[in-house]
């Protein structure tokens, strides 16, 4: 369904509490990287002057202005070839947005350990993370090899983490990625230690069939499902826990 009824009313409900909101394009039939460039368009034409979207800082190579442009998330980015998203996202491309009006700070998914090197080839600006703990880049003790990477490479590093995962209830054969919520801490802290640009990422707010959500929760038991609460902790307990953990962050990036 087109996303116009409900962007701009989430832009205005997060400028109305002080935070910022952005956009995660995932795969849809026909995506390619010409349609991205489409899509890019359409979102600084509708979206991205509004207090509330979300921009980083970045100097033009050019003349060393400071631009101030949207982070953009691409969600399987790898599905199209490193040499597609160079023609859009490197310099001198035949369909490249560096420099125009459609221009953003590209953030592409790594899963794989492959992914580092096309994200350089395809002229992103950086790499995130998304799930937890069972491919190459949701594996916290590689994220140390990712920062030396991308700090080699003067890319963005947005490790992901999340609380715990727990898929069951919709892929009853996935029991070797299940995690416990204790992960939760300590896939921040590795994350705050390994980002390259202050970002870390929370996988997710409300994902509900793989375990993965903050949203505060009381037990419901229904026919075919059983979701359970936070105990011992309160129904917000885990919304509480990524307060104190974004104001940390921000403590550490000198932000008050």
């Amino acid at each position: 369904n087109p996303p116009d009824p409900v962007i701009p009313v989430l832009l205005d409900a997060a400028l109305a509490h002080d935070i910022k909101l952005t956009l995660h394009i995932e795969p849809y039939k026909g995506r390619t990287p010409q349609s991205v460039r489409g899509d890019l368009q359409y979102i600084h034409s509708h979206y991205s002057q509004h207090p509330a979207f979300y921009k980083l800082e970045r100097l033009d190579p050019n003349d060393g202005a400071m631009l101030h442009l949207p982070l953009i998330y691409i969600y399987d980015s790898y599905l199209s070839e490193a040499r597609e998203w160079a023609s859009i996202f490197k310099r001198g491309g035949p369909l490249s947005v560096r420099g125009t009006d459609e221009d953003c700070v590209a953030i592409a998914l790594l899963v794989e350990h492959a992914h580092m090197r096309s994200a350089v080839d395809g002229g992103f600006d950086g790499v995130y993370t998304y799930f937890k703990g069972f491919s190459f880049g949701s594996t916290y003790t590689n994220w140390g090899t990712v920062s030396e990477f991308a700090a080699e490479k003067n890319l963005i590093f947005i490790p992901s983490f999340g609380p715990g995962y727990d898929d069951l209830q919709v892929r009853p054969w996935n029991r070797l990625t299940t995690q416990d919520r204790a992960y939760y801490k300590e896939g921040f802290r590795r994350a705050k230690r390994s980002s390259r640009g202050g970002l870390v990422s929370i996988t997710s707010f409300n994902e509900w069939g793989e375990g993965t959500q903050i949203e505060s929760a009381v037990p419901k038991i229904s026919l075919s499902t059983t979701y359970l609460d936070y105990s011992p902790g309160t129904p917000d307990f885990y919304l509480q826990l990524t307060r104190d953990m974004a104001e940390e962050l921000a403590t550490d990036c000198g932000i008050t």
